[in-house]
């Protein structure tokens, strides 16, 4: 309460001076008097189009919290009749067609969920029959070379002791 009682006295003595000043007729102390009045209104302009926008953007969020709810409620309201006119739900009251909404999208996630890790396997165990079948491949490989350099060697013996 000091606080707001101190701030008013300086502006009760700065009102009192400043007109005191200006109406003197100096020349210095009419610009003056001009540019504080000028910027105070100019500080008044700039407040209240800032408090217009805060409030304005208050509103249009509050506004699209109600649409964002209300948008919500119609489709699970669309969804449950979709369902209802599908034949998946019985005509029981709302908790048990909830359940039930509840329920189908259970399983519908579960389904999900198993495809995706069944997916994942064959991905998988594809990608360690490729290695495998190249290891296969490589020591294949590795034995036909050695194959060779032992059928080179031996018809090299054979040509050396034929030559003997």
């Amino acid at each position: 309460m000091k606080l707001k009682e101190a701030v008013s006295d300086i502006q009760s003595v700065e009102k009192s001076w400043l007109p005191s000043r200006c109406q003197n007729g100096n020349a210095h102390y009419l610009s003056i008097c001009f540019e504080i009045q000028k910027s105070s209104e100019e500080a008044a302009t700039v407040i209240q189009s800032h408090y217009r926008g805060f409030a304005q953007r208050r509103q249009f969020l509050k506004t699209k919290s109600v649409v964002s709810h209300l948008q919500c409620a119609i489709r699970a309201w669309l969804a449950a009749m979709h369902l209802k006119e599908n034949g998946f739900l019985s005509t029981c009251s709302r908790v048990e067609d909830m359940r039930q909404l509840h329920i189908m999208k259970a399983q519908t996630a579960a389904i999900v969920i198993q495809s995706h890790i069944r997916g994942w396997l064959q991905r998988f165990r594809y990608v360690s029959l490729v290695a495998n079948v190249q290891k296969i491949q490589l020591k294949y490989r590795e034995y036909k070379h050695y194959m060779n350099k032992i059928k080179a060697a031996i018809k090299i013996q054979c040509a050396w002791k034929k030559k003997q």
